[in-house]
């Protein structure tokens, strides 16, 4: 499946692409504004999949995080920098998240959920028209 061939379904992905990451930049929250700019997403060659990129804390941010291992520090002291909090505070904050976790957002999940069942109405009906017009002499009856 090539994008010269689906023309109009590779249309419908890369418009749902672009929904998810402007949905999600207006639903993320975070300290400094690097998660919600870092937020991407590319509709692969043969349109298999989707890929969505973003800071690497944006998981957790999106899916919580368990109680049990501290998070990194430094990314703490930078957070409490941001939000005007006193550097000797970091450690704290950080053995909290380790005790007890991080609640989930779901700023990406949501999103996507939200979005899913038009997308996928929207791909099909593209993809119809794009085999209609791969073959137009069968689908016509002419």
């Amino acid at each position: 499946m090539t994008r010269e061939d689906f023309p109009l379904s590779f249309a419908v992905c890369e418009r749902f692409t672009a929904q998810i990451v402007q949905m999600a930049k207006s639903k993320v929250r975070n300290a400094s504004g690097k998660l919600a700019n870092s937020l991407s997403a590319v509709v692969s060659s043969d349109m298999s999949r989707i890929d969505i990129y973003g800071e690497d804390y944006g998981i957790p941010v999106d899916q919580g995080r368990s109680p049990g291992k501290m998070p990194p520090l430094a990314s703490i002291r930078t957070w409490a920098q941001i939000k005007g909090i006193d550097e000797r505070a970091a450690f704290p904050i950080a053995r909290k998240i380790a005790k007890e976790g991080i609640a989930a957002t779901h700023f990406l999940t949501e999103t996507i959920e939200m979005l899913e069942d038009q997308f996928l109405a929207d791909l099909a009906d593209a993809m119809v028209k794009d085999i209609e017009n791969q073959f137009p002499d069968e689908t016509t009856g002419e």
